[in-house]
């Protein structure tokens, strides 16, 4: 691996929702979204036509399904389709990231595949 490559590797520890149902609800500009993915230092929501200026600051709260109310503060980093990506100032700690992957593994293993090993025969 180069200088580079490990350079490149992500900051935080990332929780992806595959399913819809299980996204916690983000509370913003009076609203409610879904989160498709968390990290300790962003998030990345389901926006549907909702319109958002660029670099505006973002304020409100996270509800898990393990620690309830996460407040959170950050601005828009980008939007992709839509979903829009907000990088964090404040948010979720690595232990209640660990605490929701944990929940999710434990009640919802079907979200995350095992690993296969393959023997030739």
């Amino acid at each position: 691996m180069s200088d580079q490559e490990s350079q490149q590797k992500r900051k935080y520890f990332r929780l992806r929702y595959g399913v819809k149902e299980l996204m916690p609800d983000l509370y913003m500009f009076g609203k409610v979204f879904r989160v498709s993915e968390l990290s300790e230092g962003g998030i990345r929501v389901l926006m549907g036509e909702s319109a958002i200026t660029a670099q505006r600051t973002i304020t409100g709260y996270i509800e898990l399904h393990t620690t309830g109310k996460i407040y959170i503060k950050g601005h828009i980093l980008r939007q992709e389709k839509n979903e829009m990506v907000f990088v964090l100032s404040e948010g979720p700690t690595f232990k209640q990231m660990i605490e929701e992957q944990r929940f999710l593994r434990q009640n919802h293993p079907g979200l995350f595949p095992k690993k296969t090993s393959f023997v030739e025969v």
